[in-house]
């Protein structure tokens, strides 16, 4: 029996539709089935009184939802279905009334139109509703004003069948009413509750990607001061090789007391320039170290430090010189020397980060010489960051959609367009500030930063 409630049930459905759409399916095919059992009651009772042509009415009903659903299942067509059974479940019962002569004998069987009103909440739009409300108040009106003309054609039946016919009619009216809305209410739980565990889900997801955008923003950031740091250590093996080998020739000249003045000239002179070489590149690589420790992310990177603004702005930028090794694009910083505050440097690290890389990838592609522009106000309430780029810009789609997840132009070029996204929930979640997008007169692109100084998340 579950087996074939579960077949009906999905007659009309197919692979595209929603679960909102299964469920006014179901619905719809339900109430045609509760009604049809109805009408096998009461073309049973019309054919034990005798009333064979009234008992055409409602065994009508039944043989035209039978074809109406085979007709659904085969074209999937659920619109037409819905409104053939509609109008049938609407009229049939006014028929069915008028034709047992009227209210009191049928024991107002048009009560059964009821179910056509519920049966029209699985349209989508009010107005389609309001039509089969209107149709069934106008039957009932029709009905009363017709109920002394064909009370005439009413058959010969005692006053306490008519009564049971009522109680029979209110009864079952109200059961399947009842039943419907139960499941109603019961479906719309349960899609409530399987609709909030999916949101839950995607936020998890979602927060994953971000937490996983973050650190592969810092894994870039690691590669690229890994090649950075790469040269000049490569740079200074092979000037200390070379060192190393021109001592060695030296000293082979000295135990044959051989040294002659050339010799001892050109030693110096390749000491003198591999020394250089060597001090040159360690002292780079020790600023690139210094920068690297500087914006280095471990599990305290929440907390609060005290950075010197443009001084770790440099340092990310440094940074991030792999970026701009090969190409001629340039940042300039304005902001006061002396600005100092109390800052988690970790996710400024991130914001700055992912802007630049924003920049250089979308903003920059087709351009030779970019410029990019980090101008800090100092102001003792709030952080203020000004950044803008000269490039190519956004549409108009763009700004709309710029900080929604997975927005990308890239996508095929493996961007996963959560660079933004993470942007924005730094600014706004983690540090409780504003960002938003500038106009500018000329091309580029620009943001305005505002995060309090004052608060839990910073001073």
């Amino acid at each position: 029996m579950n087996s074939l409630l579960i077949f009906l049930s999905s007659l009309a459905d197919t692979d595209t539709n929603t679960k909102e759409e299964k469920r006014q399916h179901t619905f719809l095919i339900y109430i045609g089935i509760l009604m049809s059992s109805g009408a096998v009651l009461w073309g049973s009772i019309s054919i034990v009184y005798g009333l064979y042509f009234q008992s055409i009415v409602p065994f009508a009903y039944i043989i035209i939802t039978i074809f109406n659903y085979i007709y659904m299942f085969y074209t999937k067509d659920f619109n037409k279905s819905q409104a053939l059974q509609l109008f049938i479940s609407i009229i049939l019962p006014f028929l069915f009334q008028l034709s047992l002569g009227g209210f009191v004998s049928s024991g107002a069987v048009v009560l059964w139109s009821l179910l056509a009103i519920f049966a029209s909440f699985t349209y989508k739009k009010n107005k389609e509703i309001m039509v089969w409300l209107f149709l069934f108040i106008f039957l009932i009106i029709a009905s009363g004003l017709l109920d002394s003309t064909v009370i005439v054609f009413a058959p010969d039946i005692q006053y306490h069948i008519s009564i049971t016919f009522f109680v029979i009619n209110i009864i079952l009216v109200s059961g399947i009413i009842f039943t419907l809305f139960y499941y109603f209410v019961g479906s719309e739980k349960k899609l409530r509750l399987s609709l909030e565990e999916n949101l839950l889900y995607v936020k998890k997801a979602q927060k994953s990607l971000v937490e996983g955008e973050k650190m592969a923003s810092l894994g870039r950031l690691v590669s690229g001061v890994a090649h950075e740091l790469n040269t000049p250590i490569g740079v200074g093996v092979t000037a200390a090789s070379h060192q190393y080998k021109s001592c060695i020739n030296f000293f082979k000249l000295y135990e044959q007391k051989n040294v002659k003045e050339k010799d001892f000239i050109k030693f110096l002179d390749v000491s003198r320039s591999s020394s250089k070489l060597i001090l040159e590149n360690l002292e780079h690589a020790a600023n690139l170290i210094k920068s690297f420790k500087l914006i280095s992310v471990d599990k305290s990177s929440d907390y609060l430090s005290k950075i010197n603004v443009k001084e770790y702005l440099n340092s990310i930028v440094l940074s991030l010189n792999n970026m701009f090794k090969k190409t001629k694009h340039k940042v300039e910083i304005i902001c006061p020397d002396d600005y100092v505050i109390n800052f988690k440097a970790t996710l400024l690290t991130h914001m700055i980060t992912n802007l630049i890389e924003n920049s250089i990838i979308h903003g920059f592609e087709n351009i030779e010489s970019g410029l990019i522009l980090i101008k800090i106000n100092n102001d003792d309430k709030n952080f203020k960051i000004f950044y803008s780029d000269n490039g190519v810009g956004l549409s108009s789609e763009g700004k709309v959609k710029f900080f929604e997840p997975f927005y990308t132009t890239k996508r095929y070029k493996g961007c996963s367009g959560l660079g933004a996204h993470v942007i924005f929930n730094i600014v706004s979640n983690s540090l409780n500030g504003e960002i938003s997008i500038v106009e500018q007169k000329c091309v580029g692109l620009a943001f305005q930063i505002n995060i309090p100084l004052e608060g839990k998340n910073n001073v």
